[in-house]
């Protein structure tokens, strides 16, 4: 996907109205979605500091950007017991 292309940019103003209504009617609609809401469940506290949160999908590419870094995915290859821990706790961290 091109972002930065106007195209998407038209596509993204046309579902505006339509996100607005959904985003309204979700009170009505969906009580337990919106009692999560309310509850602060679609962010993530990496400290324990109280108004630290960060939406979950920053946090993902935190955690992407982290993994991509120095040594990273790539280390992986070249040590053994790196790739060993990754294969271990990587569908954990995806449960998570």
């Amino acid at each position: 996907m091109n972002f930065t292309n106007p195209r998407w940019r038209i596509n993204y103003v046309r579902w505006i109205p339509v996100h607005l209504k959904d985003m309204a009617e979700r009170p009505e609609r969906c009580q337990e979605v919106a009692r999560k809401f309310r509850e602060g469940s679609f962010t993530v506290q990496k400290t324990k500091k109280i108004f630290s949160s960060i939406p979950i999908d920053q946090a993902h590419e935190q955690n992407n950007a982290c993994i991509k870094g120095d040594g990273g995915a790539v280390g992986l290859t070249d040590n053994p017991a790196a790739f060993w821990h990754w294969m271990i706790a990587g569908p954990e961290v995806a449960r998570v």
